[in-house]
């Protein structure tokens, strides 16, 4: 199916401090706002995405079923725009899928049986998706907070054992850095929550 266009550890033992919120200014602000503007019955939608930062951004569909029908990458720099043809799309419902930098942003939308478009009534589904990395012994944890939630961090060792628990009353960006080089080495799953969204992902500690 193609488309016409394109055990426990003593939590002293992990020392952080709060990063610099200049460092990570270019990152956090104004994350991307996905639109969908369907044409009266002809099978063609308009999507703007705004607030790009001139990074690279993956546009994606999939249908009802996860499978993907469209896949392009786009660097635009603060607005993007497509008109889409759906006319040889077969008929049901789809998600358009914005991932640019750490945030994805998606939106529904169904095409009936008359070729006529309808975008969801729900507003776009918004995923946290923080950017942790292991950097000099130390493990940067970073997220452009849409969500306007309490964030918190939460740290785990092999066994499932919590070792460290980092909360954040402020709903603000979040950005801090964790000292891993007094503890075991082993792998760690940070998990990111704010609200009922969460984000895990497993670090390899070496010693």
């Amino acid at each position: 199916m193609r488309l016409i266009r394109k055990a426990t550890i003593s939590s002293l033992l992990i020392m952080f401090v709060t990063l610099n919120s200049a460092v990570f200014a270019s990152d956090i602000a104004d994350e991307p706002v996905l639109t969908l503007k369907p044409l009266s019955k002809d099978s063609k939608l308009v999507l703007t995405v705004r607030n790009l930062k001139n990074t690279k951004t993956h546009i994606i569909i999939k249908d009802a079923y996860s499978e993907r029908v469209f896949s392009k990458y786009v660097n635009e720099k603060d607005v993007y725009m497509e008109l889409f043809n759906f006319s040889r799309l077969n008929r049901g419902e789809y998600t358009f899928y914005i991932i640019s930098g750490n945030t994805t942003v998606s939106q529904k939308f169904e095409l009936d049986a008359s070729g006529d478009i309808s975008v969801a009534d729900e507003s776009v589904t918004e995923r946290i998706t923080p950017d942790i990395r292991l950097r000099d012994g130390k493990v940067e944890v970073r997220l452009a907070n849409r969500l306007k939630e309490a964030v918190s961090v939460s740290i785990y060792d092999e066994n499932g054992q919590l070792v460290h628990e980092d909360a954040q009353s402020k709903k603000d960006d979040y950005g801090k850095s964790f000292n891993l080089t007094r503890i075991n080495g082993g792998k760690y799953t940070f998990k990111v929550q704010a609200g009922e969204k969460s984000f895990e992902k497993v670090i390899a500690v070496s010693k």
